[in-house]
């Protein structure tokens, strides 16, 4: 017999986090930004409509080289980074599946200047998948991605486009 390894995005605490005092103070429907630092907003907004322990990550990764200095620049800078996001995805896929197991779902998404990556389910465990995405973006290289893979996601991309 196999047994599986356990699932480490399986929420076990349920708990509903106490509000902080300055969203209890304003209007909790509006996102107060919590820490403001060069290259980085992050931002929080309690919602307590439902009373669950769920969670809302969006992570917006941009950066001004995909501007570049043209036209032709800046197009080639969009589908590579679209060709990103669809590597990632690839490349992440089993991880993905395994929190899609736990109630916790992942989507990349591909603006015209910034990937954005939604993650959303029980807040235990959504912290942990968004470190998980973010620590494979961030350490990610030329090698990171078969040719093959790269070249599946190209094709991808042809018929897309």
């Amino acid at each position: 017999y196999y047994l599986p390894l356990p699932n480490p995005f399986v929420a076990t605490d349920l708990s509903m986090l106490p509000a902080p005092e300055d969203q209890v103070k304003n209007d909790a429907d509006k996102p107060l930004a919590t820490k403001v630092e060069e290259g980085l907003c992050l931002w929080h907004c309690l919602s307590t409509r439902y009373c669950t322990p769920k969670a809302e990550l969006y992570i917006r990764l941009s950066s001004n080289a995909i501007f570049g200095s043209g036209t032709l620049d800046y197009a080639r800078n969009a589908l590579l980074l679209d060709l990103f996001a669809k590597l990632v995805k690839e490349s992440l896929n089993k991880m993905i599946y395994m929190a899609s197991m736990a109630d916790l779902e992942c989507h990349f998404n591909v603006s015209d200047i910034a990937l954005i990556v939604r993650v959303s389910g029980y807040s235990h465990k959504a912290c942990m998948l968004a470190e998980n995405i973010i620590d494979f973006i961030t350490s990610c290289g030329e090698s990171s991605f078969s040719e093959s893979t790269v070249q599946m996601q190209l094709n991808d991309l042809q018929t897309s486009y």
